[in-house]
């Protein structure tokens, strides 16, 4: 009985014994078998950041649209967010360290800080646009045509204000170098807008040209040359070139012509050119004979020469005298701030300052004596209560002046319609210059004293020599210029 009873026992125990090591394996082969699905259906973290094609061919990034080909390894994919966009891959690892901290119970305070950290890091490199952001490229471009437009320094983007000023408009854009901005953006700007207008100018039958030598602040001379045209029923203007002299230490007519010739070359223009207006130089002029291009002086400069004819009265001591003494006047309240200040505390209304004149721009002569007759009552009492001041002006010295100022608004008034911009002013020149005679023979009539009976006599006389030629000019074939007398 004993026997049968430790026999039932120990059947008993194996049976138990089986049947535990059969459910451990189970559950192992369960969990092995649960790990081997996992990895096989892991999917890798770079596809949150790109889409595949329908052929499954190619990948393209879903920040800058840039395509890829691909038959499922994702290394170049890795490779390009690490090049072209770190942030996202700054976010991928933070990601992926985070999960891999959360999963240890143990370290629950070091993955918050980990965590923490990441995520300021995200901020930080997710804050600004991409290089490759098609919204940083349109701001770029316009900040590029603001220079442009507005003749801006490059240096503004290096200017506190306006550096405040963009972060305020949007946080997510960084300004450019200055480096960058000229030599990048604004080179291909330029590019952009000679290609249209390249693309016009190809169309283009005839044009005109305009041309001047100017010079800089830091005494550097340039060759400015300006077209104009019609195209589509609406005239145009159009800068073609602000270069240097081929021999900058030279401004003959011939080393100008050869510049000239260059500017028009590269555009395409020489044999398109009906004429080219520049001033009354005579290496000018000469450059136009040169090219065999018919020249048409500037009638604006042409002007300035009728006004300065008028006032130069060499022979009239009396007349030199008092232009003199208004250039001292206004000197003596230039530079002394003590005068300058009673003469605007003396006026009731307006704190005007007075004006020098520039001997290249007679209407600056002009809006001299105009601003000295508006305050010559406060000009007298500061002058007269100022130590080594000049005299003030007398009664008929103030009658001169009111001569003057009334024939030389006519002539402003002709300036000013002659210079602007939106007008034809081709198509002016004659009417205004016969507008210039008749207005000034009856200005005669109103003027009463010598000086100002004289200056009208002179003005006609320089009018009909240096304005007449206009009207008889005729651009023909042979390209005879046109000179009007010096």
């Amino acid at each position: 009985m004993d026997r049968i009873l430790q026999m039932g026992k120990r059947r008993n125990s194996k049976e138990t014994c089986d049947c535990s090591s059969s459910e451990s394996e189970k559950s192992s082969a369960a969990t092995t078998s649960s790990h081997k699905l996992k990895k096989k259906t892991k999917i890798s973290d770079v596809w949150n950041y790109f889409k595949r094609s329908d052929d499954k061919k190619f990948a393209k990034c879903l920040n800058c649209e840039k395509e890829y080909k691909t038959s499922g390894n994702t290394s170049n994919l890795r490779d390009h967010l690490k090049r072209f966009h770190p942030s996202l891959r700054d976010d991928e690892r933070n990601s992926a360290n985070y999960g891999d901290q959360g999963d240890s119970i143990l370290s629950t305070s070091s993955s918050c800080r980990s965590s923490m950290r990441s995520l300021d890091s995200y901020i930080k490199n997710s804050v600004l646009f991409d290089s490759n952001s098609s919204r940083k490229k349109i701001i770029d471009k316009t900040l590029a045509e603001m220079v442009a437009l507005d003749v801006q320094p490059y240096s503004i983007v290096e200017d506190r204000g306006f550096i405040k000023y963009s972060k305020i408009m949007d946080a997510r854009y960084k300004l450019p170098s200055r480096r960058h901005l000229q030599s990048v953006l604004m080179m291909d700007l330029f590019k952009e807008t000679s290609a249209k207008l390249s693309t016009i100018l190809e169309e283009v039958s005839s044009v005109a040209v305009t041309c001047d030598i100017w010079s800089s602040r830091a005494n550097i001379s340039f060759l400015t040359v300006t077209s104009h045209f019609i195209h589509e029923f609406t005239l145009k203007t159009a800068s073609l070139a602000t270069i240097k002299l081929l021999d900058a230490t030279n401004h003959s007519a011939q080393n100008i012509a050869n510049t000239l010739q260059e500017v028009l070359n590269s555009w395409g223009l020489f044999d398109k050119t009906e004429c080219i207006v520049t001033d009354n130089a005579s290496s000018m002029i000469k450059a136009c004979e040169l090219l065999k291009i018919p020249n048409i002086p500037c009638f604006a400069h042409t002007l300035n020469l009728v006004v300065q004819d008028g006032l130069n009265f060499d022979d009239d001591e009396k007349t030199m005298a008092i232009i003199s003494k208004c250039k001292a006047i206004v000197k003596f309240f230039k530079k002394s701030t003590i005068a300058n200040e009673k003469f605007k505390m003396a006026q009731e209304k307006f704190g005007y300052s007075l004006l020098q004149e520039t001997p290249t721009r007679w209407n600056s002569f002009f809006y001299m004596i105009q601003r000295i007759l508006a305050t010559h009552d406060e000009i007298a009492v500061v002058l007269l209560s100022t130590s080594n001041a000049p005299l003030p002006f007398q009664a008929e010295e103030i009658d001169v002046l009111k001569d003057m100022e009334k024939i030389l608004t006519v002539f402003e008034e002709v300036s000013k319609r002659i210079s602007g911009g939106k007008y034809a002013t081709i198509s002016l020149i004659i009417p205004l210059t016969d507008v210039l005679i008749r207005k000034t023979h009856t200005i005669s009539s109103d003027v009463h004293t010598e000086v100002g009976q004289k200056m009208v006599t002179v003005l006609l006389d320089s009018i009909v020599k240096r304005l007449s030629p206009y009207e008889k000019k005729n651009c023909d074939e042979n390209g005879d210029n046109f000179r009007s007398p010096i």
